[in-house]
């Protein structure tokens, strides 16, 4: 199982929350706030790889829409480099063919299993066998399996469980960011990496692999359903006691970690305690 795997691209708005708001039954305009108008129309996209027997690939691919379709020079020397994370960019924020064969290059083939099999959905981009080909290392073997246009929705684990899982982390640190009116910029650049190589780091926990299966599962590929569990938003932001502290300065919880178990406040968990770094974390503990 360790050899099957699934691959997709899913857009971000560079600013994300939650259509929910609280006001009276009847209200007729219910005011909302955002941080830039203009990055609630602008999106980037992310490619990250999951496996049958439910780990999820150390580095996934993140498109980043800029001016020209790619850094400028100065940009590539101060931008934030995160360890999980692949950045490139676009005129557009979406992934080209050049963009698809280079995370094939240095997000696939790399963690892949000397013969393993991915499934893919139909995008132009991914479908130039003879361009991919070129791109396997000596000593592995890669079978590339196409779902059929209009399928995704019900036969690509990706699409059919964990995007909603990602995209509802994603939108539970930019309501909290706006909540409290905390001096992060979540559609900058920087901030966009750092925020999606903390919830890539997350979904690498161990914890999660039955819901990795379960996407799996639900798309039709595993016979039987996984032990009961805790999806990634459920354990991290929603397992938390109401009067739990952070575990480095006793502030108020924001989240948990997925691989040491410990609450941290948006602070120590964004920046670090004492600005040591942001939380990357691969201290497993059950």
């Amino acid at each position: 199982m360790a050899a099957f795997g699934n691959s997709d691209q899913s857009g971000f708005l560079r600013e994300l929350h939650s259509g929910r708001s609280l006001t009276f039954r009847g209200e007729r305009h219910v005011p909302g706030r955002i941080q830039s108008q203009n990055a609630m129309t602008h999106s980037y996209t992310i490619q990250s790889t999951i496996t049958c027997d439910g780990r999820m690939f150390p580095q996934m691919l993140l498109c980043l829409q800029e001016v020209g379709g790619k850094f400028g020079p100065q940009v590539e020397k101060i931008m934030f480099d995160a360890p999980n994370i692949h950045a490139m960019a676009s005129s557009s924020g979406k992934l080209t063919k050049a963009h698809v064969l280079s995370w094939f290059e240095k997000d696939y083939f790399p963690f892949a299993e000397k013969d393993s099999t991915i499934l893919l959905d139909s995008r132009s981009g991914q479908k130039d066998q003879e361009a991919i080909d070129k791109l396997i290392p000596a000593g592995k073997t890669l079978r590339l399996l196409t779902i059929p246009a209009g399928a995704t929705s019900m036969i690509q684990p990706c699409d059919v469980y964990l995007f909603r899982i990602w995209k509802s982390g994603v939108r539970k640190f930019e309501d909290r960011g706006m909540l409290d009116d905390l001096p992060v910029i979540f559609h900058q650049r920087d901030n966009i990496i750092e925020l999606q190589s903390i919830m890539h780091n997350q979904f690498c926990s161990p914890r999660f692999k039955p819901q990795i299966q379960y996407a799996f599962y639900k798309a039709g590929y595993h016979d039987e359903r996984p032990a009961k569990f805790q999806t990634m938003t459920e354990y991290c932001f929603d397992s938390v006691s109401l009067v739990e502290e952070c575990y480095y300065c006793q502030r108020f919880y924001f989240m948990r970690c997925g691989w040491c178990t410990r609450a941290l406040c948006f602070d120590c968990c964004w920046n670090g305690y004492e600005n040591a770094g942001y939380h990357f974390c691969e201290d497993f503990v059950e």
